[in-house]
């Protein structure tokens, strides 16, 4: 067979080739340590190159069926701009894109890290949680006053991104008022409530305005039932020209919220749904 010669940079579909490897063991084909275009090096049989069998790694065949980069769309605080090839000093098993974060910043990110939630900014939201956690842990003589653990909730809620119930509050752009970021102010405010409204134990701090930030205006301390009537999840239904949730109805009318609850209700039929509690417990 007529010996084939190849050099170093020679190209072979995707394939670009680095030198030859030295036969060993008596093998007869001609193998080439090579490198595909996403990084992938591995030595390959010239004679597969030539005759178009092997023209690209494993990977690079699995990308050519791959969806197209979500450009324009958010993640977090990223907005991706356009797919980059892999950079050299990351893994080449994933897919990068150039992101925008919302203080400017441009960065490559892994795509599937944004896409899972993995990766939510450039750390620019950790440096000002950090700064705003600081900001209450500072000391200021409250750390036993009543409400200390109460303004901890409400600041790691809003600005602590490893809060469980994050993406229900800083998540979605819930804030708290610039003011109340010194716990003193907060304080000031809750003493300064009418005696029937203050805070007791018993009491939590609940959003008039679920879609509103914490402020003055859109704050107050409530029962957990009356905070659970209040929340985004909630269904409303008429009865008697009140619009209530299920729990204020069975409230009304006298009848057990669980076996409500059980009910298959539609808006049209409430009224029947409360009957036949009724009718069922006499």
């Amino acid at each position: 067979m007529k010996r084939i010669d190849v050099v170093s940079g020679d190209r072979f579909g995707k394939w670009v080739v680095l030198f030859e490897v030295p036969k060993v063991n008596g093998r007869r084909k001609l193998r080439c340590e090579c490198q595909c275009r996403y990084g992938t090096t591995i030595d390959v049989d010239l004679h597969n190159m030539l005759n178009g069998k092997s023209s690209s790694c494993i990977k690079c065949s699995r990308r050519k069926n791959k969806t197209p980069a979500p450009i324009g769309k958010i993640f977090g605080q990223w907005k991706v701009i356009k797919e980059v090839d892999t950079p050299k000093h990351l893994n080449n098993r994933f897919r990068y894109v150039l992101a925008i974060c919302v203080c400017n910043k441009k960065k490559i990110v892994s795509l599937d890290s944004i896409k899972r939630g993995l990766s939510t900014s450039c750390g620019c939201v950790n440096i000002e949680a950090s700064r705003l956690m600081g900001q209450s842990n500072k000391i200021h003589g409250l750390y036993n006053h009543p409400l200390y653990q109460v303004y901890q909730d409400m600041m790691r809620r809003c600005y602590d991104v490893n809060c469980e119930r994050y993406s229900d509050y800083g998540g979605r752009g819930i804030i708290v008022c610039k003011a109340w970021h010194k716990i003193q102010n907060f304080i000031n405010w809750a003493e300064s409530l009418p005696n029937n409204k203050r805070w007791r134990k018993g009491l939590t701090l609940d959003r008039i305005n679920n879609n509103y930030s914490y402020n003055p205006a859109n704050c107050r301390f409530t029962t957990p039932r009356v905070q659970s009537n209040n929340r985004r999840s909630n269904r409303y239904y008429e009865y008697f020209g009140e619009i209530l949730t299920l729990r204020e109805i069975a409230t009304k009318a006298k009848v057990s919220y669980e076996k409500l609850r059980g009910s298959k209700i539609r808006n049209r039929d409430i009224y029947e749904a409360v009957d036949k509690i009724k009718g069922n417990r006499s």
